[in-house]
């Protein structure tokens, strides 16, 4: 299920309706990729700004997807992330989110020669001999890409695997998380933080070698990869956020409980030894993320730019029950 949308969150995700709709599919077996939001930088000052995870994309189990420019360009030394991509934590309950980054920069994408979109802005129409399209830019553009990107995951499992159970949302998540790449900004070389880049920039062909390998039938707490990955997995990050937590190892080489249908994503369980635990990502009532802090309700963008509990984001959408589209074009 593709969610490119989402509203400002008027709610702790324990009481919002749509993260409720959300995290019912995830329960079913539905893996459901949201949008993380457009409004990750002051528009006036073009300081980045953090927790601007937008409704349902702070739901535990989706896969909330940030956007990355790629210049343009197969290399991944230029890509940077789109500086409007919303950042974490979510609002009301400081999760780690987005979980993962994609292409969402620029993006060629079909359209109707009537859709309000190709009608105001002509100047991004494609006319091609096999109908119209467009070039959009935004996050709802990189949470389709992951949504294709899983539905072709599924099926290469599946025909590895035939009649065996589909995979898990929680062991989709994992897999997409730990063979992500992580990115560093291409000026400065610095790593972008967690609640910029999630765990990462997706690496579609890494995910799809380990759904090619992963036997859903094995036992409980037995290896169920089929094949040795580790030549393959140099440049994989190798990390999971379960919770506020960052969880490092080889979690995702094991049938652990966490994968399981019936768990919900951030849930205390037990891992087994297999994992090494890193540093929590919530440090008390202060969220510490990189250089930049969350105190409270209050948001600070960039060098002391502090912005109180009436937040403006993106082109005058005022913080509170005004609807932001996560696609932007």
């Amino acid at each position: 299920m593709n969610m490119s949308l989402g509203h400002p969150p008027l709610e702790s995700a324990a009481t919002d309706p749509l993260v409720a709709a959300v995290e019912q599919a995830s329960a079913a077996g539905i893996i459901v990729v949201v949008s993380a939001g457009n409004i990750g930088m002051n528009p006036q000052t073009g300081l980045p700004g953090y927790g601007g995870i937008t409704s349902p994309g702070d739901a535990p189990s989706a896969i909330t997807v940030g956007a990355v420019d790629t210049a343009g360009t197969g290399d991944r030394s230029d890509d940077s992330i789109g500086p409007f991509s919303s950042r974490g934590p979510s609002w009301y309950d400081t999760a780690a989110k987005p979980d993962i980054v994609a292409a969402g920069v620029n993006l060629v994408a079909p359209v109707a020669a009537d859709a309000t979109l190709a009608m105001n802005y002509p100047t991004r129409d494609i006319v091609t001999a096999g109908g119209n399209y467009m070039r959009l830019t935004g996050t709802s553009m990189a949470a389709a890409v992951v949504s294709g990107t899983v539905a072709v995951l599924l099926d290469m499992n599946r025909t590895a695997f035939p009649q065996h159970p589909a995979l898990t949302p929680n062991t989709m998540k994992g897999m997409l998380q730990f063979t992500a790449t992580r990115m560093s900004d291409p000026v400065t070389l610095a790593p972008y933080d967690r609640m910029t880049q999630g765990a990462g920039a997706m690496n579609a062909d890494g995910a799809g070698y380990l759904a090619t390998y992963l036997d859903t039938t094995a036992a409980a707490g037995t290896t169920w990869i089929t094949a040795d990955i580790t030549p393959y997995s140099e440049t994989w990050g190798k990390s999971i956020t379960w919770g506020s937590t960052e969880m490092w190892g080889d979690a995702i080489y094991i049938n652990l409980a966490g994968w399981s249908q019936n768990i919900v994503w951030g849930d205390n369980i037990v891992w087994g030894d297999n994992i090494v635990w890193g540093d929590n990502i919530v440090w008390g009532d202060n969220l510490i993320w990189g250089d930049n802090i969350v105190w409270g309700d209050t948001l600070i963008w960039g060098d002391n730019l502090i912005w109180g509990d009436n937040i403006v984001w993106g082109d005058n959408i005022v913080w509170s029950t005004s609807v932001v589209l996560a696609g932007q074009p």
